[in-house]
């Protein structure tokens, strides 16, 4: 036991450790102050820093390997059975399935649709869907019959019908054109009835500003093109508001006097004699006449 005790080397103490640790130190602060005067010397010399030996990058992880870098999409709000937000429905539904993966089985799709149902759309496809032929495992044909029920168009007229009678009439053509584009995506018109189409619905003032203009226009440059000149025709509008002047009332006629004469105004600036009402001659001379006729008389009667 003695001899084994012998041959092992004795601990060191902790003055040893001290020592150990503070040359250790040094050995690395002189390490550093050699790497901080290599840095100086490369910046003085002007090439870059990034050539220091540095711990290369990890590779980066590839998104489609985690999936986390995946597009993900909500499912749309709820719908209650309402004829102008099915479409709007059914595209929110289809753009959401389209970046589910895996990709969902029919079953699956039908379940999400009917989860985001409300109101009168909730009771149809609770009544359909423990029937015998509910369709709940075939989504294309689920929505075929989904549409047939709820996709109705507004004021029971199709987009192109309802396109044939759209007309600017008040409103802004930026407003107009919208509305226009929206129904000619479903209309199925070719560009050259739209274009003739949109540019007999402007109003005048639009159509007579752009009769100046070239007619060889896209449907997009008819419809930029009108959008500016209706600007500038409201614009103008708004400037010949404020620059026009009040036009001045006539003046108020000043009363005759009693026991005076005044002639008596009429067409043409040709006054009109008070006494007898013929023009051409004023009450003073109508006396005078009429004396110097009963003085004729007189005269004649001796």
């Amino acid at each position: 036991m003695e001899s084994a005790g012998a041959a092992a080397s004795p601990l060191p103490s902790m003055e040893e450790r001290v020592l150990h640790h503070t040359s250790v130190i040094h050995r690395i602060g002189s390490a550093m102050d050699q790497m901080m005067e290599r840095i100086d010397r490369w910046e003085r010399s002007g090439l870059p820093t990034s050539s220091l030996a540095t711990p290369s990058p990890a590779p980066p992880v590839s998104a489609t390997t985690s999936g986390s870098g995946a597009l993900q999409l909500t499912l749309p709000r709820e719908y209650d059975g309402s004829a102008a937000g099915c479409q709007g429905f059914l595209l929110q539904l289809e753009l959401y399935l389209a970046t589910v993966r895996p990709a969902p089985s029919g079953e699956e799709s039908v379940c999400a649709l009917v989860s985001c149902l409300t109101g009168q759309a909730l009771e149809w496809a609770n009544a359909v869907w423990n029937g015998p032929d509910s369709a709940k495992d075939n989504y294309p044909e689920f929505t075929r019959r989904f549409r047939a029920v709820f996709d109705h168009p507004p004021e029971g007229r199709a987009a192109d019908e309802r396109l044939f009678h759209l007309r600017q009439e008040m409103r802004s053509v930026q407003d107009f054109a919208l509305e226009f584009r929206t129904l000619a995506a479903g209309a199925g018109w070719n560009d050259r009835a739209l274009i003739d189409h949109f540019r007999c619905s402007l109003s005048k003032d639009v159509r007579r500003e752009l009769a100046c203009r070239d007619t060889t226009f896209t449907l997009d440059g008819l419809i930029d093109l009108a959008i500016r000149l209706d600007n500038l025709l409201a614009a103008r509008g708004r400037s010949d508001q404020v620059l026009s002047f009040p036009i001045p009332s006539p003046p108020v006629p000043i009363p005759m006097e009693l026991g005076g004469t005044a002639s008596r105004g009429t067409g043409g600036g040709v006054s009109s004699c008070t006494s007898c009402g013929r023009r051409g001659h004023t009450s003073d001379r109508w006396w005078r006449n009429s004396s110097r006729s009963r003085e004729d008389r007189r005269n004649t009667a001796r």
